[in-house]
């Protein structure tokens, strides 16, 4: 348990520690609430920590979660959450640790994003032989309709695809 959740946890034990020494009795509706609100504390602590620009420095560990947001700076259909300068950082640092076809395809997402888009229809077309290489058939055909955006330059807003 990090540092957040103890934290969080002790807050709701001595809030409901304090109702009950003031009023002389248990209250569920009140534990349940402040369950329910250090839920929402904790989800909002969380959202700022991995939405601070330095999240890929302090979680070096939690290359799935850089990753994740990278994508979601780079396709989000909601245009006030991308940015694709930052999910390309995030990128070129993951692909220092390591090249797959998913990196890729985030890296063509951000090129996009950022109006790049012959550098992105090149780097899917990379992506695309390398899966083709790999045996990853099913991708290929979902990766040709990415690439037909970058090449008619719009950029792809499906952040993750449906496996099959």
């Amino acid at each position: 348990m990090t540092y957040i959740d103890s934290a969080i946890l002790d807050l709701t034990e001595w809030f409901c520690h304090r109702f009950q020494m003031l009023t002389g009795r248990t209250n569920v509706w009140l534990a349940l609430q402040l369950t329910n609100l250090s839920i929402i504390v904790y989800f909002i602590w969380a959202g700022v920590y991995f939405w601070s620009s330095d999240a890929v420095v302090r979680l070096p560990d939690q290359a799935p979660l850089a990753h994740a947001l990278a994508r979601l700076l780079a396709a989000a259909p909601d245009d006030r959450v991308r940015d694709g300068r930052r999910a390309m950082e995030i990128v070129q640092r993951l692909l220092k640790e390591d090249k797959t076809t998913d990196l890729g395809e985030t890296m063509a997402m951000a090129f996009a994003e950022l109006g790049d888009y012959d550098r992105a229809a090149g780097v899917q077309r990379g992506v695309m032989a390398a899966a083709r290489d790999a045996g990853l058939q099913q991708s290929i055909q979902r990766m040709e309709e990415n690439l037909r955006l970058y090449e008619n330059h719009r950029p792809c807003r499906t952040l993750w695809f449906d496996v099959q």
